[in-house]
């Protein structure tokens, strides 16, 4: 019984994920620029995890090369996807962004394939394939009316939480809290996209009530509520059976894409995203069978 609340958690989590990218496309048409709506993000949910850290009384520390390290992950992985993707829905559809962005289990496998050395298993390739699939019927062609500059910060997005994603499941990280790790990930963050907004002169003062309203929801629910309901369900159900229910995100994304913001969508659009979500289930599933046959061998 108890593993249905880690299916649950899981899937709120994805929903609110998936919310949180309609929220973004509102809050441009309130006025907010990108940096603002990152700037909102990462600040007020950094406050927040810092008065959940006090509230449950976890340790802060960590040593000078996980700082070193988190704060690298920090600028290129988490600030720099959030940056790109944020931005990628100026100029294309939500569904299709959150889509495209969802082709990091994919780089992941390639990024393990040629730095660790992991072989490619007959799962894994036949996901990589559908993924290149799915992305040319994303964006091929035929979509030629598609912003490809949008389309190439969703990639690179995806590209960069691959990056991010190898780089924190290193065994540096083994005996840091999650919440902790995610705080420090934050303050980076924030200081990189509000110095990215000062450079880029984008960072917009005169915002309305509505704007700032959205903003402060974003980073509630994308700081704090999605990733603690994810975090709990990874630890009911653990982390590959989380990763298959996020790719509901997109999904979410997309239906209320169409409903809300009236996005278009196609019969090529559906194929592609099909595609790649089987493309995220079976890499999935192929690390949870590996997963498995290492415990084996262990005992």
């Amino acid at each position: 019984m108890k593993k249905i609340y880690g299916v649950i958690y899981s899937m709120i989590s994805a929903v609110l994920f998936g919310i949180q990218a309609i929220l973004a496309k509102i809050a441009y048409n309130n006025g907010v620029s990108t940096t603002n709506l990152l700037i909102f993000k990462f600040f007020f949910g950094t406050a927040m995890l810092f008065s959940y850290i006090l509230v449950k009384n976890i340790d802060f520390k960590i040593n000078r090369k996980q700082r070193n390290r988190l704060i690298f992950l920090g600028i290129s992985g988490y600030g720099l996807t959030a940056f790109l993707l944020f931005l990628s829905y100026q100029y294309i559809s939500v569904g299709l962004a959150t889509v495209l962005h969802f082709i990091y289990p994919m780089i992941v496998t390639l990024l393990a394939f040629m730095v660790y050395k992991e072989k490619l298993k007959i799962h894994k390739t036949v996901a990589l394939i559908l993924s290149v699939v799915g992305i040319y019927f994303l964006v091929g062609e035929g979509h030629l009316h598609i912003n490809m500059k949008g389309v190439g910060l969703a990639l690179i997005s995806g590209i960069s939480y691959a990056i991010y994603m190898v780089g924190v499941a290193n065994k540096l990280f083994d005996d840091v809290n999650n919440y902790v790790m995610t705080f420090y990930l934050s303050v980076v963050a924030t200081i990189f996209v509000i110095s990215l907004g000062l450079i880029n002169n984008s960072i917009v003062f005169s915002i309305n009530k509505s704007g700032i309203i959205i903003g402060l929801i974003i980073a509630c629910i994308s700081t704090v509520i999605a990733p603690m309901l994810l975090l709990e369900g990874i630890r009911i159900i653990g982390p590959s059976n989380a990763a298959i229910l996020s790719t509901f995100e997109p999904i979410v994304g997309t239906v209320l894409g169409i409903l809300i913001l009236q996005e278009s969508f196609t019969i090529k659009i559906a194929m592609g995203s099909i595609l790649i979500l089987i493309s995220v289930v079976l890499v999935t599933m192929a690390n949870k069978n590996e997963e498995k046959e290492i415990m084996c061998e262990r005992e």
